[in-house]
């Protein structure tokens, strides 16, 4: 409710549809899988498959730390220009100096966006592993020696598995990841180790680790508020810049948030000028959740992730005995063979997502290429595929009734748990792969520790409602969510092809989604384009660019980028227009909204000498000291910052080493020169 709420409240309201239709999908999959799961075999079917997906990230994890980074950084040192204009970064400024620095850092990412989100996810793969693990050599032996064969055989297997997903965990090289799961890991052996004994001080523990945790968040603030970073390395410091800054939004915006998929569009505004770059989420899914939906939307996000933890006794109280699973009616005919087949194609068609690429000409050695990536993986696959499946063929009748050890939902509780501490200090927690295995996770908790509901007593037509509303809002969700950002954007792909009905086809997105600006934005950039590549200049492109921009920034009113642009339009009409009388307007209005601009992005020393350069040129020395000054003394927190965290690389300057020399012999010629300064003198 309270995402839907925000997203009339919020700037730029797709983005805010958008991501309550990403926050409403996972909650409704876990309802779903809440019900599906009450039949263990379906369960154990979304277990496998999240170990499938673990096995195939870990595989990816191993060749680029082995081959594809070290084949990206050779590539880019080969012909940097090229790799550059392919990201679309612009060469010597920051931004390259970012790349250049995760390049060498031989980031290892998986088949995910960042090692940190490769990390959460082998966490909740690994633990579900650790715990089908036990729950295997749990199994009552007493059926014979055949049976005890298979287990150990099937308990040797999920261990090479989990060797293999902890090895490509240590590849991500995600510190939080491995200090989470590590933590995690030591709870998870003490409660399945010494459960019984710790059961009747279980109430003591969980008030002692609570008391431990206040604890050490007020440590943890008060030396931030004392030092300005958190000890330990470079990531600390910056995210307690990241999470002082999101505070201070949400205090402005307790209740409802700035929006779903919102952040973004208002970090810039409460940003520390000193911070290196500008996120997108602020590494705390706590602060990520109520930045965006308020206090009340993150109460709720953890009482959803929570409860079905809390509810979990981890330890086994004495003389507990467990529940049993007939596996004689766990669907694995179809459901093993699909999901060997899924595991099978992931592996198969890992090349072509990787980022190892061949440009050899020889054909020997490009089938020997293939043979090493495509087959090799779906042959270990298929050898493991078919050692579970021998195992559970020629077991069907003995291992059946197999009975579920607590341990297994331990070691789930335990990995959702990594996730959660991990997630207080990175920003996986809402990439799609890792909520959705999040999703699976809580789900098997559930549905295995609640007691199945009764049935109802018109079952059949509550079933029909289910799925009418079912349908409805699938229904609603395509026509609100899907249809016009898929036909808007369509329109946009094409305009970028057919320059001549570019601007008809960009006005035909705009009314396709009401919106979003992105279609107006692209407009403004177009028209932008065709007048600084035309010899006769045409001015009427730049007041339609303006329009463009205008009609963007009232679709997101928050966005600084729509004011900077429409100053640095009538910036580039001033330089084209002969006559002073509009000079002088467009001077005006390009410093009136790169104003705006600043009022939207404060710490910008970018935008601050902007405004300074248009109050020279409007003879406002004054006002253009005033400016420079602002940018030279950004430019030094920065430096400062830069300096403290990086001291064996040179300097690397944000606002540019010829600007920000500009500024400073401006401010000082100016200075010297003063009536004031020179009353002084004499």
């Amino acid at each position: 409710m309270t995402a839907a709420a925000a997203v009339f409240i919020a700037s730029n309201k797709r983005d805010a549809v958008t991501a309550l239709a990403s926050m409403a999908a996972p909650l409704l999959v876990l309802l779903m899988l809440i019900e599906l799961f009450r039949k263990p075999g379906r369960m154990m079917l979304a277990l496998w498959l999240l170990l499938a997906l673990g096995t195939a990230a870990a595989y990816q994890c191993y060749e680029q730390a082995g081959t594809d980074n070290a084949s990206a950084l050779k590539d880019y040192e080969a012909n940097p220009q090229k790799v550059l204009s392919q990201l679309n970064i612009e060469p010597g400024t920051l931004k390259q100096w970012q790349f250049e620095h995760r390049l060498h850092s031989q980031d290892v990412r998986g088949f995910l966006t960042t090692s940190n989100s490769t990390g959460s996810f082998l966490l909740l793969c690994l633990f579900a592993c650790l715990g089908l693990m036990t729950n295997t050599l749990r199994q009552d032996k007493s059926a014979g020696g055949t049976a005890r064969t298979l287990l150990y055989i099937m308990a040797a297997l999920y261990a090479l598995i989990a060797l293999a997903l902890l090895g490509g965990l240590c590849l991500s090289k995600s510190r939080g990841a491995v200090t989470a799961g590590g933590l995690c890991l030591v709870g998870w052996l003490v409660c399945l180790i010494w459960g019984k004994r710790l059961w009747p001080y279980r109430k003591i523990l969980f008030l002692l680790a609570l008391i431990l945790t206040v604890i050490i968040l007020a440590a943890a603030v008060h030396y931030g508020n004392e030092h300005g970073r958190l000890p330990g390395p470079n990531a600390l410091l910056v995210r307690w810049q990241y999470w002082v800054s999101t505070v201070d939004m949400i205090r402005d915006h307790p209740f409802l948030g700035v929006g779903g998929g919102n952040f973004a569009v208002w970090y810039p505004f409460y940003k520390i000028p000193a911070a290196p770059e500008t996120i997108r989420d602020p590494h705390n899914f706590i602060l990520s959740a109520a930045s965006q939906y308020g206090l009340l939307g993150a109460a709720a996000l953890l009482m959803i992730v929570l409860a079905p933890v809390l509810r979990l006794p981890l330890i086994r109280r004495p003389g507990e005995t467990d529940t049993r699973w007939n596996w004689a009616r766990a669907p694995l005919s179809p459901g093993f063979f699909l999901l060997v087949a899924v595991a099978i194609a992931l592996l198969a068609f890992r090349p072509l997502v990787s980022e190892g690429t061949i440009a050899e000409s020889n054909p020997g050695i490009r089938m020997a290429y293939y043979l090493v990536y495509y087959l090799v993986p779906a042959a270990i696959v298929i050898l493991v595929a078919g050692l579970f499946l021998l195992i559970l063929m020629t077991g069907y009748g003995i291992l059946a009734p197999m009975r579920t050890d607590r341990s297994l939902l331990t070691a789930i509780g335990w990995g959702i748990g990594a996730v959660l501490i991990h997630n207080l200090i990175d920003f996986a927690f809402f990439e799609t792969a890792v909520l959705m295995a999040l999703v699976i996770c809580l789900a098997a908790l559930l549905a295995m520790h609640c007691p199945a509901r009764p049935s109802p007593t018109h079952r059949r037509f509550s079933r029909y409602t289910a799925a009418a509303f079912l349908v409805a809002g699938f229904v609603a969700y395509f026509i609100i969510a899907v249809i016009p950002s898929v036909r808007a954007g369509a329109a946009i792909q094409q305009a970028v092809r057919d320059p001549q009905q570019a601007a008809a086809l960009f006005a035909h997105a705009q009314q396709m989604d009401p919106l979003s600006p992105q279609a107006a934005w692209y407009s403004g950039q177009f028209d932008l384009q065709r007048f600084q590549q035309k010899i006769l200049k045409n001015t009427d492109l730049l007041e339609q660019a303006a329009d463009q921009f205008r009609q963007a920034a009232r679709r997101n009113p928050a966005e600084y980028k729509m004011q900077e642009a429409l100053g640095d339009t009538y910036l580039i009409m001033a330089d084209n227009t002969a006559a002073e009388e509009q000079k002088t307007k467009a001077l005006e209005k390009a410093y009136d909204y790169s104003l705006q601009a600043h009022q939207r992005y404060p710490g910008s020393d970018r935008i601050a000498f902007k405004l300074g350069t248009i109050a020279e040129l409007l003879g406002r020395d004054r006002d253009a000291v005033g400016w420079y000054c602002l940018a030279v003394d950004i430019e030094d927190v920065y430096r400062k910052q830069f300096q403290e965290m990086y001291p064996e690389y040179d300097l690397f300057s944000r606002l540019g080493d010829q600007r920000y020399d500009y500024a400073k012999s401006f401010i000082q010629s100016r200075t010297q020169s003063s009536p004031e300064n020179k009353s002084e003198d004499q």
